[in-house]
């Protein structure tokens, strides 16, 4: 059995004219388009015998996904009727279903313009609807970003991902208003009269083209994998690593540390309150979420802390990064917390202390390009806290 062969098309999804050529040269070079296949990015083809092949692309207003109707291809009757012409149905591309036929006295496909332009009508629609979407989609996102704070939901979500799901849906409001421009055009031509192959569409730069192609591909890659580890890797744990088995230094003290305890031992167990994630960020090159619930005693046996403790750290790029996170954090948490400013911590640039709904004592200070948060648990008295915030401010690198 022959091995199928991969090529990338030369041309745009929606450029129907220049995508018949393609393909009919390509069956003159003995490359014939695989049956029932999709041209995504790239076109698989079977080796043949070289020979004349016309290809014609039919609107498909319907759309050519799974979930269109008929699963995505044309109705019975019309592949029936295209049968009884000389053509068979192929493929699908983009807007389009793909017909061919060997047969040279074969009619044309279609032979009233007028009647398929009807049919770029349509698509262009659905293009302006799909590039509105895309657009109500951006606003949004550039809405939530702003009121939460960018640079903190930035952080949240990782650079890498908000850059590529900012050019996604930048991609997906441009792309289709690009789209819909050139079947205007198409639609023009045919109600003029003329059959669509004759239509004269300014080509792209082969290479470029191409070049755009594989690189929406990796893109689209990456964003899928972003996005997969975030929604789903920090929730099954992924990532996460047990306070014992976390051998490398921290850049700030531990509880037993800022007690100065002689012992300490679980309160709460299981991978969600006794675990590190440390990450690395365009932004901020260290980014360290360290989960604690641990029972500490002096060495006489006395109980000095017992509850949460846990840190998020950020290490910024710079000094004027991580005053602009500061301020993000302090009015996130000023919304549901209430807040009361600490003037006075010997070590930090800033500084807050917040008290949540179940009285849990929190923590926000910066000292130079360094943020942190530090959640005490409920039991503790803001004195102890305030003792403990000093002790860590001092701690951090």
């Amino acid at each position: 059995m022959e091995k199928t062969v991969y090529r990338l098309p030369p041309c745009p999804a929606y450029d129907a004219p220049g995508t018949e050529r393609w393909l009919g040269a390509m069956a003159g070079q003995g490359l014939h388009l695989k049956k029932d296949d999709s041209i995504h990015v790239f076109a698989s083809f079977e080796p043949g015998e070289a020979k004349p092949v016309r290809y014609r692309l039919e609107a498909a207003p319907g759309g050519t996904g799974l979930f269109s109707a008929n699963g995505g291809e044309p109705a019975p009757d019309e592949k029936e009727m295209a049968e009884s012409f000389g053509w068979e149905y192929v493929a699908n591309r983009g807007m389009f279903f793909i017909f061919r036929s060997e047969d040279p006295a074969a009619p044309e496909f279609h032979t009233d313009p007028k009647l398929q332009a009807e049919g770029f009508r349509r698509l262009r629609r659905n293009e302006y609807w799909s590039a509105g979407w895309s657009a109500v989609l951006l606003a949004l996102l550039i809405w939530s970003y702003a009121a939460l704070g960018p640079l903190l939901m930035t952080l949240r979500f990782g650079t890498v991902f908000t850059l590529l799901l900012f050019a996604a849906t930048l991609w997906e409001t441009v792309g289709p208003l690009r789209q819909a421009r050139v079947l205007a055009r198409l639609e023009s031509h045919l109600r003029a009269g003329e059959p669509l192959r004759t239509a004269n569409l300014k080509r792209p730069n082969m290479g470029l083209y191409r070049a755009r192609r594989v690189f929406g591909a990796v893109c689209a890659a990456l964003f899928l994998a972003a996005f997969g580890s975030y929604f789903f890797g920090d929730r099954l744990g992924m990532g996460r690593v047990p306070l014992e088995d976390y051998q490398k230094p921290l850049p700030f003290a531990t509880l037993l540390e800022l007690t100065g305890g002689a012992t300490v031992e679980p309160y709460l167990t299981g991978l969600s309150f006794n675990s590190v994630r440390a990450r690395h960020d365009l932004l901020a090159p260290a980014v360290i979420e360290r989960e604690e619930c641990p029972r500490i005693r002096a060495a006489d046996g006395t109980l000095l802390y017992e509850g949460v403790y846990d840190v998020s750290y950020f290490r910024t790029q710079s000094a004027f990064l991580a005053e602009r996170l500061f301020q993000e954090m302090l009015r996130a948490y000023s919304k549901d917390h209430e807040t009361e400013s600490l003037l006075s911590l010997p070590g930090a640039d800033r500084a807050a202390r917040f008290t949540g709904e179940l009285r849990e004592l929190s923590v926000l200070l910066q000292k130079g390009r360094t943020v942190a948060l530090v959640r005490f648990g409920s039991a503790q008295d803001p004195e102890t806290v305030d003792a403990l915030a000093r002790r860590f401010a001092e701690s951090l690198e």
